[in-house]
C-alpha cells in the first residue's frame, strides 16, 4: 500500500513539474491528465508515462507546431474536461461561416492549415464532438442567461429554401428599451406535416423548455408570427398559459400576402414587373 503511495506521489510531483493538468481520477491507482503544450489527453499510473510522453515522436512534432502560436486552455461548460482555446475558436469560426467539417478529411486543405496555423488539427470527428459541441452549450448557456435577465419574444414562421423544402423557425429576442437586439435562431425544422395551431405551441414549448423559461410565465411578453391561421390559434393557447404575451401578426408577412393577391388578379401586374429592368 505504501508503495502505491509513493508511486501517486511521485507521479504527482512530475505532473506539476512538467505544466501538466490533472482532469480527474480515473483510478485510485490512476489519473487523467492533458499536457498544455499539445494539447493531449492520456491515463498515466507512473512517472515514466509523463517523461515517455514529452519524449514521443507526437509530442515533438505538435510543440514545433505550435512555437509562436498562442494557445490557452480553459474549463468545458460540462466541468470534466480542459478545451483548447485554439481549437475552439477555430471550430467556432468554420462553423459560423457555414463550412462543413467534413471538408477537413481533404488531407491538402489540412496539411496547408496546419502548416499555416503552425500546429496540428484534430479531426473533423473530434472538432465536431467536443469544439463544435462546446460552442453551442456556451452559446446557449449565454442565450440563457440573457433570456433569464430580459423579458423576451418569440418570432415563428414557416419558409421554402431554394429547393422548395418548407421549414418551421422559431427565433427568441430580447425586449430592451434600451435598445434593439436581433434574435437568436433556436430551432428551424423541417416540416414533414402541415402545421397546426398545436404543432406551433409545442415549438414553442420546446424552446422555452430547452432555455429553462418554461416555468417563467411573466418574461413571455410578445409572439410575432405571420398570417396563418393556425399561428392565431396558436397564440390563443399560449396566452392561457403566458397571460402577459402579446400575439402580433407581421406586417411584412401582411404586405406580402396583399402583393400576392394583387398579382393574382391582375395578369397585367405581372407581366410588368418581369419586363422591369
Amino acid at each position: 500500500m505504501a508503495t502505491k503511495s509513493s508511486s501517486m506521489v511521485s507521479l504527482k510531483r512530475k505532473v506539476r513539474e512538467h505544466g501538466f493538468l490533472e482532469i480527474l481520477n480515473s483510478h485510485e491507482a490512476k489519473i487523467r491528465v492533458i499536457c498544455q503544450k499539445c494539447s493531449k489527453s492520456f491515463i498515466c499510473s507512473k512517472s515514466n508515462h509523463i517523461t515517455d510522453h514529452i519524449s514521443g515522436a507526437n509530442h515533438i512534432k505538435a510543440v514545433n507546431l505550435k512555437k509562436g502560436n498562442q494557445s490557452t486552455l480553459f474549463m468545458s461548460t460540462s466541468r470534466d474536461r480542459y478545451v483548447d482555446s485554439f481549437n475552439y475558436n477555430f471550430t467556432d469560426a468554420w462553423v459560423g461561416a457555414g463550412l462543413p467539417l467534413g471538408a477537413l478529411r481533404n488531407t491538402k486543405l489540412k496539411t496547408f492549415l496546419e502548416q499555416g496555423f503552425k500546429r496540428p488539427l484534430p479531426s473533423d470527428v473530434t472538432l465536431g464532438n467536443t469544439y463544435a459541441t462546446e460552442a453551442f452549450e456556451m452559446k446557449m448557456a449565454k442565450l440563457r442567461e440573457i433570456a433569464g435577465e430580459f423579458p423576451h419574444f418569440y418570432i415563428v414562421f414557416d419558409e421554402c429554401d431554394h429547393g422548395g423544402k418548407k421549414y418551421y423557425a422559431v427565433l427568441i429576442g430580447k425586449l430592451d428599451s434600451e435598445k434593439p437586439h436581433s434574435p437568436f435562431l433556436i430551432e428551424l425544422s423541417r416540416e414533414l406535416v402541415p402545421p397546426n395551431g398545436t404543432f406551433v405551441q409545442q415549438k414553442i414549448m420546446k424552446a422555452l423548455s430547452v432555455l429553462n423559461l418554461a416555468a417563467d410565465f411573466e418574461k413571455f411578453r410578445l409572439f410575432i408570427t405571420d398570417g396563418a391561421a393556425y399561428n392565431g390559434v396558436a397564440a390563443r393557447g399560449l396566452q392561457a398559459l403566458f397571460p402577459d404575451m402579446v400575439h402580433v401578426t407581421c406586417w411584412s408577412h401582411m404586405l406580402a400576402r396583399v402583393c400576392s393577391a394583387i398579382v393574382d388578379k391582375n395578369d397585367d401586374v405581372l407581366r410588368h414587373h418581369s419586363s422591369s429592368p
